[in-house]
């Protein structure tokens, strides 16, 4: 009975009855009928998208071996013992495989990040962490630093550091301790310090340009009109002489808090064809037609106080923003001007949509402020997070970009795929700039 029962409620009581076809989906209707079932869905973009598809595969110059070797694991180890950062490991360096296992000279060696692992700024290209609030400075650091580069043996090292715009002087007292144990411990080693760019403020780059190192690094990333949409909007100061004249006891940082001013998003809305976003105490607008919103050259907030508009007229303008670009040739040419033959460097990325003719801007403005050397590498997407590569430069055209370079006065340029502002390549032929400025200032002094 119960076998009958269960054998009548399977049957259907429609016999005749077909369901009604059913529609395609969103998915499919967007991509056409011809999509098969068992096709993969479109990509999901994440990062940023400065026009290319993120999930385009590397062309082969671009591939390299997985780091390993009896080198790599001593640099490996002497790192972890010390508690020293690399940007190496931390902005994902696809040379630290050749770096760490000695390259062609059979020494190895690492860039050294110093001032911690974390950031206070969040550019869309780096890879590095970042918070507000870093933890403080090991003061064991630069000790620990020059005991490891003196046990590797190297007679050129690179010293790089994060952005810490939450110290006073930017981390360049810390920094330029670092210079002086290495110097203490190694007197003849060449120290190059790739920098940030410490808010503009020159007294901390003196600081560190007199510390002893024999090249001052620090990278304009991009061209001009891409900087905002590289670079954190934190690398373009609001410059004291026009919003606040600086004293011994201010800091730009405590005059922000003053005003009111922050980074944080509070709000968007839109005005005709141009999107505007408001910032707390600042307004910044970007086009709608870019692929990304990016802010322009100009972020303006109108002066509202009294006491604003009588010390600066009525109706004022304020001006913030993009003046990444400018601070960066600002920070390269006091270095230059600080020190007799300091040694000057500077790194843009490609690939991110730039012109050759604002790249050749670009070089045109380092050169002009006494730039030496100056590489040039492919920008490669960090995590799916971070912009999206524009296109892949290939290796004919980054030996034009040299050739270019050491036309319009470049000392040295490195140009390749694999190039970092960091890397190895033309390592000699800086040595030798280094030997020949240290010659010559020793004859200037005898003399």
């Amino acid at each position: 009975m119960i076998h009958q029962c269960t054998s009548k409620v399977s049957q259907s009581p429609f016999p005749n009855f077909k369901p009604p076809p059913r529609k395609p989906s969103s998915l499919i209707a967007h991509c056409g009928s011809n999509l098969e079932l068992d096709s993969k869905p479109p990509a999901i973009r994440l990062g940023p998208h400065t026009g290319r598809d993120p999930n385009v595969k590397k062309p082969g110059w671009l591939r390299q071996k997985a780091p390993q070797g009896e080198k790599y694991e001593e640099v490996k180890e002497s790192l972890s013992r010390l508690k020293l950062n690399t940007v190496c490991e931390e902005a994902q360096c696809p040379n630290i495989g050749e770096c760490w296992n000695g390259g062609s000279d059979g020494i190895a060696t690492a860039t050294i990040m110093v001032l911690g692992d974390t950031c206070t700024r969040g550019c869309r290209f780096c890879a590095v962490k970042t918070s507000r609030n870093p933890a403080p400075p090991d003061p064991m650091e630069p000790y620990n630093t020059a005991e490891a580069v003196v046990s590797w043996g190297v007679d050129y090292i690179v010293v790089t550091s994060v952005d810490r715009d939450d110290l006073p002087d930017g981390g360049s007292g810390h920094f330029a301790e670092t210079v002086k144990a290495m110097k203490r411990l190694k007197p003849d080693i060449m120290v190059e310090c790739l920098t940030s760019d410490f808010r503009g403020d020159v007294e901390a780059v003196s600081t560190l340009v007199q510390s002893g190192l024999d090249v001052f690094a620090h990278n304009i990333e991009t061209v001009k009109r891409l900087q905002r949409i590289v670079r954190d909007p934190r690398a373009g100061p609001i410059p004291f002489d026009v919003t606040h004249p600086k004293d011994e006891t201010s800091s730009q940082s405590d005059w922000m808090k003053s005003q009111d001013i922050s980074p944080n998003l509070i709000r968007k809305r839109k005005l005709k064809d141009r999107k505007i976003l408001h910032l707390k105490g600042t307004l910044a607008s970007t086009s709608c037609r870019e692929s990304t919103p990016v802010m322009t050259q100009q972020v303006v907030r109108r002066v509202g106080s009294t006491q604003e508009k009588k010390r600066r007229g009525d109706g004022a303008l304020l001006f913030f923003g993009s003046r990444e670009y400018e601070q960066s040739l600002s920070v390269l040419k006091h270095a230059k001007l600080s020190k007799e033959g300091m040694i000057t460097k500077s790194s843009i990325m490609l690939g991110l949509g730039e012109t050759d003719d604002e790249l050749k801007e670009t070089m045109a403005d380092l050169r002009a402020i006494g730039v030496d050397i100056l590489t040039l590498g492919q920008y490669l997407q960090p995590t799916p997070l971070h912009l999206t590569v524009k296109d892949y430069v290939s290796p004919e055209k980054f030996a034009f970009w040299k050739d270019y370079g050491e036309s319009i006065g470049f000392r040295y340029v490195a140009s390749g795929p694999l190039v970092r502002s960091s890397y190895r390549a033309g390592e000699l032929f800086v040595k030798t700039m280094v030997k020949q400025e240290r010659a010559k200032n020793t004859r200037d002094i005898t003399m």
